[in-house]
């Protein structure tokens, strides 16, 4: 079973699929979504300590009892 939060990722991914098949280019609405996969941002500046954007959603905290998403990750 997916994860809900993962549904609209794996959505824009397979639109990504379909619009090239069918155009063989990329618009800036999918460019964006792949330039936001990893960021290295803390607050407004640049950090690479930090990990955050849309890849995180696809790995796990399991630090508490209960999961829960991670916003970012630090490197340690």
């Amino acid at each position: 079973m997916v994860e809900k939060h993962l549904i609209p990722i794996i959505d824009k991914i397979i639109m990504t699929k379909n619009y090239y098949n069918q155009n063989k280019s990329i618009n800036e609405e999918i460019r964006n979504f792949w330039k936001d996969m990893i960021r290295f941002k803390k607050g407004e500046g640049y950090d690479p300590n930090y990990i955050n954007g849309w890849i995180i959603k696809f790995i796990p905290n399991y630090e508490e009892k209960k999961p829960k998403l991670y916003d970012e990750i630090k490197r340690r």
